[in-house]
């Protein structure tokens, strides 16, 4: 009775450990090739290890990722275009990347605020006709961190936020570190309501940033474009801004250790404002602007008053014209100097400024020099006035 009792203990035992080395087997797998790493696929493994050093994978149709996993390249390349849809958490990582799809991965958003679908990058090699598009139909978050990319086609680009316009809250794309480069096209295209940021990058091309939809911030990245086509339909500055006519908002960012330069366009193309309600707003917080090849900062000035908004940052070269026109975007505290920064106004000798609005603000005696508490001027001319009444 023990006996029998103690072999079905056994059997127990041997069958958990049995189900451990298959639920390990579904957890990861190293694939050699194209069959294995299809079949990695439909077994929804959690961890996907390359050891060929070139797995084509089923280039002719879209490969559909609905499960969470990590795909290590491991520093192979692997040739495919993928779809991450449903909700899925996805990774992919550490080797090259290519197809003649279009795009090479679609981002397509979950309706669970709780499980969004998200895209990690890191760490890798990209070339493509065009790069990641994110469909902007449902939560998504998409991180691009160390990667190079190169979108190739015609009007390609490297970061696309399409479809919807309004109404969308939940897309937000996190570019940190790396080098995008579109030779024919824009490298980031915002046309859906999208919260972008982009910082310690490098962003170059034939153009650089369109803005139709959403809201982006740049901080310490260098954009610089420069299209040598001779085909006039490809974009040539290295930001448009165009509003779309539905857009909920189109906020555009540039903070400091920004170089943005253009050799073959103005920096900045704006679209004047006339759908209405848009909320539109360009804000140069800091960074470095340079039209090169004689070219202006802006293609036209007409209304950029009622768009852009300027607080700091620097603009060698900057034409005595155009710096007179952007003096409305000015904050009433600073100006651009000759040398094309934007610099505190001098202020005129012996004037004493009081701010009725804010508390123990300091100015200079005109006579000596000293520092004046503007709250003590004003009670000492209280004093005054008294002392003159009672006379």
């Amino acid at each position: 009775m023990r006996s029998g009792k103690m072999c079905g203990l056994l059997m127990k035992a041997f069958l958990a450990v049995l189900m451990l080395f298959v639920t390990a087997a579904a957890m990861e797998m190293e694939v050699y090739d194209e069959d294995d790493l299809a079949y990695a696929i439909d077994e929804k493994c959690k961890n996907i290890i390359l050891k060929g050093e070139y797995i084509p994978l089923d280039f002719l149709d879209q490969v559909v990722i609905d499960f969470d996993t990590v795909l290590n390249l491991n520093g192979n390349k692997l040739f495919s275009y993928l779809q991450i849809t449903n909700g899925a958490q996805v990774t992919i990582k550490n080797g090259g990347f290519t197809a003649a799809g279009d795009p090479i991965i679609e981002v397509c958003g979950s309706d669970d605020e709780e499980r969004p679908t998200v895209l990690i990058l890191e760490n890798l090699k990209i070339e493509a006709s065009r790069g990641i598009q994110i469909n902007n139909d449902g939560y998504t978050r998409v991180e691009v961190n160390n990667t190079e990319m190169q979108a190739l086609s015609y009007h390609g680009w490297c970061l696309q936020i399409s479809n919807a316009v309004e109404g969308n809250a939940g897309v937000d794309i996190l570019v940190d570190g790396g080098d995008l480069f579109s030779a024919q096209g824009y490298v980031i295209e915002c046309n859906g309501d999208a919260e972008v940021s982009i910082k310690n990058a490098k962003l170059g091309g034939a153009a650089g940033i369109l803005m139709q939809a959403g809201s982006l911030t740049m901080e310490n990245t260098a954009l610089v474009t420069e299209n040598n086509s001779t085909n006039p339909s490809i974009p040539t500055n290295a930001i448009a801004f165009t509003p779309a006519a539905n857009a909920a908002h189109v906020i555009l960012t540039l903070g400091p250790g920004n170089q943005i330069s253009s050799k073959s366009g103005a920096i900045f193309h704006i679209v004047p404002m006339a759908q209405g309600s848009v909320t539109a707003q360009i804000a140069i917080t800091g960074g470095t602007f340079i039209a090169e090849n004689g070219h202006p900062l802006f293609s036209a000035l007409e209304r950029i008053e009622k768009v852009v908004e300027i607080s700091g940052g620097s603009f060698p070269g900057i034409s005595p014209e155009e710096s007179a026109a952007l003096a409305p975007c000015l904050s009433e505290s600073i100006t651009i100097d000759e040398d094309g920064n934007v610099a505190a106004k001098p202020q005129e000798p012996g004037v004493i400024v009081i701010h009725p609005n804010e508390e123990n603000q300091t100015q200079s005696n005109p006579g000596t020099g000293a520092p004046i508490n503007a709250i003590g001027q004003w009670l000492w001319s209280i004093v005054c006035w008294m002392h003159s009444q009672v006379r």
